[in-house]
């Protein structure tokens, strides 16, 4: 009883944050959902959750610590790798090259 507690109060700040349209529950379901499917050796989807959640905000960063846990360690490296660059691309579909690199280089 007293978990569900916890977790009907959780519930109601998770839900506010996302109506105050607040990033941060999502970046924190990233690095979340990234541990599960690294737990689930499904190495190379939990690389496209941390990428995204990278290059997002930053601190999605975290994601990289579990890569310690990994028992697939080149798999979710090579993810890292793949996913990197798909997603660094795939915003230079709509925008020019040079405006994707500009926006990264100022957020860095």
């Amino acid at each position: 009883m007293e978990v569900c507690t916890y977790y009907l109060a959780f519930l109601q700040w998770a839900i506010l944050s996302l109506l105050f349209q607040q990033y941060n529950v999502a970046i924190t379901a990233f690095i979340i959902f990234s541990f599960i499917l690294i737990e689930k050796k499904k190495d190379f989807w939990a690389a496209l959750v941390i990428v995204l959640g990278t290059l997002t905000k930053i601190y999605g960063i975290v994601g990289l610590a579990f890569f310690l846990f990994s028992k697939r360690r080149l798999q979710l490296l090579s993810g890292l790798l793949f996913w990197g660059m798909i997603l660094f691309v795939v915003p230079m579909i709509y925008t020019s090259p040079n405006y994707v690199i500009d926006s990264y280089g100022e957020w860095l």
